[in-house]
């Protein structure tokens, strides 16, 4: 970390770039370049210009005596290196309509400042502007922070902005700069330092006002940034110098402070507005009924990153403890995907929680990003579907699923290709339809609880005594005995296919969940 000077009445680089009347423009450099002090600025036409100048000086020139070779420039620009010269000015439109092309590639490989002049810009107003700043220390702190702020807010621009407000705000003032929060975990900036230890928890849980550190040989600025309910994010800017605070500084901290704020409301807008829109294209595909609303929706969701054509699964999630923690869970899942660049649509639909994702996404993913959320939530997977008009199809096989005890993630998860035949023809049939033909059945089982609980324990275990048995702790000639009970109760033969068919659904349909219920963890049925 660099010793801080931009505390100092070092007039910059950067500061006179940040002249907008004089509309210089800076084409080559390096990181550096902004912070470089200028000290003095002279006029040379000369192609050996160093004993013209003084270290922290800027050249200008019309390019009258312009290098015509990358030899020369290069020449030109280590004798300005070796001087100190801060920058090269260059006038445009007097003997060059640009700077020379040999002279401005030797700069940009050497990354030696160099900065345009416009016709309009009179060098004499350059010279006075650079003179009148390094002898007006208030007036260049006030230009320099205008500087600062501009230069901050540009940041928005950026892929990373909140990454890009840190490594400006330590470049122009020469300090360390971190976003860190609560807990001292570095979200944005250097990493080189130790924020947790250097800044105690007395400092983090102050009030929320900009206050001053010294630890560890460093001295300080934290700065409380506004980011919302569900966490305290600090804008902190630390320096060898205990003196180095200069009240420009803290009010460049207070302007990055503000910004990365800003980023933070934008952030949850924006993510406030995908969710809304990913809710909106689900339920348009769940409820398209011609082709032209299958159409858009598709194009909606294509946008959304979920694409039709390639095939998509709809997840049904339940909780037994209803909606309200549902919905809770479905943030918690939306959350999880975005983070894993899953690409998903979701809502809460029918009371369900409804999910919209790539065929591709496995049970492992599902388990992850779902089922590990909560110990009580449960997943239903439908078929995968390829068109808008089979989505809605897809969300009834997941709800389905949803309703039957899972093979898969410790019972937790099902998919509708994993149930058997019985359960879906049960499942597809109108119930009043089977009623009268199920209660035959049921209704005398029901008045002897040991025979209903034999059969029902034989069907569980796939029709096998010794299983059945075991499960009951009972010798299997009892098991044998009461399920002769159960063909007299009934009056038909169990080893009849048919009798296996319809006692098989009139279980199923005594066990049937109510679809607005979800018992918690519904044991599998391996």
């Amino acid at each position: 970390m660099s010793d801080f000077v931009g505390g100092t009445s070092a007039y910059t680089l950067g500061d006179l770039i940040a002249e907008g009347e004089l509309a210089l423009d800076l084409v080559s450099g390096d990181d550096t370049s902004w912070g470089r002090e200028v000290a003095g600025i002279q006029v040379v036409e000369n192609e050996a210009p160093g004993r013209f100048l003084q270290c922290g000086w800027v050249m200008l020139t019309t390019g009258l005596k312009a290098p015509e070779t990358g030899a020369a420039a290069r020449r030109m620009l280590a004798e300005l290196d070796k001087v100190g010269a801060t920058a090269l000015g260059f006038g445009l439109q007097i003997v060059h309509k640009s700077v020379p092309a040999e002279l401005l590639s030797a700069a940009r490989k050497k990354g030696f400042p160099l900065f345009t002049v416009p016709p309009q810009t009179a060098f004499p107003t350059i010279v006075t502007t650079v003179f009148s700043n390094v002898l007006s220390d208030d007036f260049r702190s006030f230009a320099r922070l205008a500087f600062i702020q501009r230069y901050l807010l540009d940041s928005l621009a950026h892929e990373q902005p909140k990454e890009t407000i840190a490594r400006r705000l330590a470049e122009v003032t020469k300090t360390s700069v971190a976003v860190i929060s609560e807990d001292g975990t570095v979200e944005a900036g250097a990493d080189d330092i130790a924020w947790a230890d250097l800044l105690p928890e007395r400092n983090l849980n102050a009030p929320s006002a900009t206050h001053r550190f010294h630890a560890h040989g460093l001295s300080g600025l934290v700065v409380p940034i506004e980011s919302g309910p569900a966490e305290r994010l600090f804008l902190v800017v630390a320096a060898r110098d205990v003196t180095a605070m200069s009240a420009t500084i803290e009010a460049a901290a207070k302007t990055a402070a503000s910004v990365v704020s800003a980023l933070g409301v934008l952030d949850q807008t924006h993510r406030a507005h995908e969710k809304a829109v990913r809710k909106a294209t689900l339920e348009l595909l769940l409820e398209s009924r011609t082709i032209e609303e299958g159409l858009i929706a598709s194009a909606r969701a294509s946008a959304c990153g979920v694409e039709l054509a390639a095939g998509v699964q709809l997840l049904a999630v339940g909780h037994p403890l209803g909606e309200d923690v549902l919905r809770a869970c479905l943030d918690g899942i939306e959350a999880r995907l975005a983070s894993s660049h899953i690409p998903f649509l979701a809502a809460i639909y029918d009371g369900f929680g409804s999910v919209a994702l790539p065929a591709d996404v496995k049970d492992e993913l599902i388990d992850e990003n779902f089922l590990q959320l909560d110990a009580d939530l449960r997943v239903g997977v439908g078929r995968v579907v390829t068109a808008a008009s089979s989505v809605s199809s897809s969300w009834d096989d997941a709800k389905l699923a949803l309703r039957t005890r899972g093979r898969r993630i410790t019972g937790r998860l099902t998919r509708y290709d994993d149930l058997d035949l019985g359960s879906v023809l049960f499942n597809e049939l109108p119930f009043e339809r089977l009623r009268p033909k199920i209660e035959g059945w049921l209704t005398p089982l029901r008045e002897n609880p040991l025979a209903y609980e034999t059969l029902a324990s034989y069907f569980q275990h796939d029709l096998d005594i010794g299983k059945t048995a075991r499960s009951l702790g009972l010798h299997p000639n009892s098991i044998r005995y009461r399920l002769s009970r159960v063909e007299e109760v009934i009056g038909v033969p169990l080893s009849s296919i048919s009798t296996i068919v319809g006692v098989h659904i009139a279980l199923l349909a005594d066990n049937r969940d109510p679809p607005s219920q979800l018992p918690p963890n519904a044991a599998s049925d391996d």
